[in-house]
């Protein structure tokens, strides 16, 4: 590997879920050769105590080369995620950003630095993940990794240069959408766009599936998950309660990962999550009738 990228990693208020994160990140491949930081959100009225425990066992964790933890004065989960990574980036080029929900296996490390390295100069490839949703690979795909133009932001990597590309909608970007050609990666996406153009929700991750569409990039999978996200218990603040998406093994594979030189995307791997990534019919009727609502209110 050619430069070790750090780690970031963005909390607040659990404890129990921040201190699984650091534990199975510390037991990384790898792990003794980063530099972690930690950015600790500032406490709401009446979270105050369970900051300062996050705080205080922050204080002393060890088994990085390095452990820095910023510590906000303000409440503002958006700052502190945004701003953190941009200033890893800015210092770094590149950086690793988890939130303190996702449970990373020991080869999660070595996996996102091999691949940042692979495909730092390659246009095509927006971000790396380490998440891969409980689908089905086709027999016959033979790599470690595959491509799809979804980001996905449960464990992941980006270079400086493609992070700058990702930027709030405009209206012009809203209704040049193309429904069918935005789902193709998920009939989720454009509601999540939708949401995020009208200022429901404010996520990175969903600027970065609307960049991946109108620019063609690419995330990189790998073939089976190396983190499983454990905040769908209701602790969170955007994750409902749901076994869905959960993994009942991780990817013991720690080395060696293969990649392959052109990012392609399989078309068997683009059905499997499309099957997965399904909405209702309620919904569907939903994003109809409240995107006739948000057409003429635009």
């Amino acid at each position: 590997m050619k430069n070790i990228a750090p780690v970031c990693i963005s909390t607040y208020a659990r404890i129990e879920h921040l201190k699984k994160t650091v534990k199975a990140l510390s037991e990384n491949k790898y792990a003794s050769d980063t530099d972690l930081f930690v950015f600790s959100d500032g406490a709401r009225p009446g979270d105050e105590n369970k900051v300062g425990l996050v705080r205080g066992y922050l204080s002393k964790v060890t088994g990085f080369r390095s452990v820095n933890i910023i510590e906000r004065e303000s409440n503002n989960r958006v700052y502190n995620n945004r701003n953190g990574l941009s200033e890893i980036l800015n210092k770094y080029g590149r950086c690793i950003f988890l939130e303190d929900d996702i449970v990373t296996a020991p080869g999660f490390i070595e996996y996102m630095n091999s691949a940042l390295d692979k495909y730092e100069n390659n246009p095509s490839v927006m971000s790396i993940t380490g998440y891969c949703p409980p689908i089905s690979i086709p027999s016959e795909y033979s790599h470690d990794v595959f491509a799809l133009n979804r980001f996905c932001s449960w464990g992941f990597a980006i270079w400086k240069d493609r992070y700058d590309m990702i930027r709030y909608l405009d209206g012009g970007d809203f209704n040049s959408i193309n429904i069918k050609k935005i789902s193709e990666f998920g009939e989720d996406i454009y509601g999540m766009v939708r949401s995020d153009f009208l200022g429901d929700i404010d996520a990175l991750d969903v600027k970065a599936m609307f960049f991946q569409y109108k620019e063609s990039k690419a995330t990189i999978y790998p073939r089976h998950s190396l983190v499983q996200n454990i905040g769908h218990d209701g602790s969170g603040i955007h994750c409902g309660i749901t076994d869905r998406f959960k993994h009942e093994f991780l990817w013991d594979k720690i080395d060696d990962f293969v990649f392959p030189d052109d990012v392609m995307i399989d078309k068997g791997i683009i059905d499997s999550n499309f099957n997965f990534r399904r909405i209702s019919l309620k919904e569907k009727f939903y994003n109809f009738y409240k995107g006739i609502f948000d057409f003429r209110f635009l």
